[in-house]
């Protein structure tokens, strides 16, 4: 299966990113290589997967964007949205 172009960049350049936590615990997301927008944290590489390519621009979403001067200036395109 593909990935859907990012949602802010439009580039199709992902890759599984996989994160350890102090448990042991890993969780996997997709991340943009290009302007490192990563999707929902998910058990899975096909769980994270499935979330990238059935997102909505409202759910899930963070930005981690390379670009700390525009983070500090107010500069967000995307961050995760808490749930009700």
């Amino acid at each position: 299966m593909t990935f859907r172009p990012c949602p802010f960049c439009g580039k199709n350049e992902q890759e599984y990113h996989e994160h350890e936590d102090e448990y042991g615990d890993v969780t996997v997301a997709i991340r943009c290589q290009y302007c490192s927008a990563m999707g929902e944290r998910c058990g899975t590489r096909r769980q994270a997967r499935e979330c990238w390519n059935t997102r909505t621009p409202e759910e899930g979403w963070i930005y981690v964007g390379r670009d700390k001067l525009a983070k500090e200036a107010g500069i967000i395109v995307a961050e995760k949205l808490e749930k009700p």
